[in-house]
């Protein structure tokens, strides 16, 4: 038979189902904003409070920004953190590409720690825990 062929074989007699391996694998799960300027990072946080008070959400979150926009403050930082929320910034070379940030939301996600990533816009009131 050709190598195609072998390769099936192969495949069909030694692949191990998904169902029976699944759960030695954790997939990371989270949340990701683009919010670092100040107009979108406080409308990312009363988001945040939404599904973290009303809600009741437990995800992490990461919140991108470029590298040209300034961190939040130290009592800013401390509160994200005790609220299970991490500061993430964009490569300097990556930041500077274009003033459109729309176009840094899919590095957002491609760069996030997370497996599963639900991409948030700043502005969104989610009415769902999307912890489920």
């Amino acid at each position: 038979g050709s190598l195609r062929e072998h390769w099936q074989t192969f495949v069909n007699s030694a692949a191990i189902p998904w169902t029976s391996v699944k759960h030695l694998f954790h997939r990371k799960r989270g949340i990701v904003f683009l919010a670092g300027g100040t107009g979108t990072l406080p409308q990312a946080l009363v988001t945040i409070m939404h599904l973290r008070q009303v809600l009741h959400c437990s995800l992490p979150v990461e919140i991108w920004r470029l590298a040209t926009e300034a961190p939040p403050t130290v009592q800013l930082s401390n509160i994200m953190r005790s609220r299970n929320i991490v500061d993430r910034s964009f490569p300097p070379d990556l930041s500077r590409r274009t003033d459109n940030k729309y176009t840094y939301k899919p590095y957002a996600v491609m760069f996030s720690q997370f497996d599963e990533v639900l991409f948030l816009d700043s502005d969104a009131i989610p009415i769902r825990n999307p912890d489920y």
